[in-house]
């Protein structure tokens, strides 16, 4: 019985309040996490104080957008970015076992390069934060003007987009983020529509794949 009563106060936990506790573990651990100097505290804290900002504005517009996350069970929600995840990179892992002649050991091996930190930066972090932004805050800030879904959806993707060339500088980003973004909103749609758990699996499969298979 008491067992019982442990899952399910264990199953109240919300998603929110989990991911900003990790978030915070990771601030605090980062010079054991980067040990290569890949990111610093002070990174981390402006990503902190970003997700922060964003939680908050949503919660004063009162808008059921992010604050989703902290109605809804950890338990119940994370489990569709691990499994999404997991799908995603089970199939760039033959995509690039083609890319590269089915060399297993070299695949392996690039992967094995990725650290830690970089792996959870872009779990917890990248992946989870710029869905919840794009598919998630904006997307529903447009929905909520009345714009066409259509239009919404390119919108969106062009937004994600010209956010990752500003980010790398590189025009190739509108080529390859733009599709990127209709995959990932349609996962949304399909099987995360509130919490945005499927799409951030899928984003951050996507990520690991360039991370370590291409490198």
């Amino acid at each position: 019985m008491t067992g019982r009563k442990g899952l399910a106060g264990l199953s109240r936990i919300s998603l929110g309040i989990v991911l900003i506790l990790f978030w915070g573990w990771m601030y605090l651990r980062a010079p054991q996490l980067f040990p290569n100097g890949e990111i610093i505290q002070d990174h981390i804290q402006k990503l902190m104080v970003f997700t922060a900002f964003m939680f908050s504005f949503n919660a004063l517009a009162s808008r059921k957008t992010e604050t989703s996350l902290f109605e809804v069970s950890f338990l119940k929600a994370f489990p569709k970015f691990l499994i999404a995840g997991a799908i995603t990179i089970a199939v760039l892992f033959l995509f690039g076992l083609t890319l590269k002649g089915g060399a297993l050991p070299t695949i392996f091996t690039a992967v094995s390069s990725v650290g830690l930190g970089v792996i959870l930066l872009h779990a917890f972090f990248v992946a989870i934060l710029e869905e919840k932004v794009f598919r998630g805050w904006l997307w529903n800030e447009l929905i909520a003007r009345g714009i066409d879904k259509t239009m919404v959806w390119i919108l969106v993707a062009i937004t994600f987009a010209f956010f990752h060339y500003l980010l790398n500088g590189d025009w190739t980003s509108l080529i390859i983020y733009i599709p990127l973004s209709f995959i990932f909103t349609y996962v949304k749609l399909k099987w995360s529509p509130r919490t945005d758990m499927s799409n951030a699996g899928v984003h951050f499969g996507w990520n690991f794949f360039v991370l370590g298979f291409l490198s």
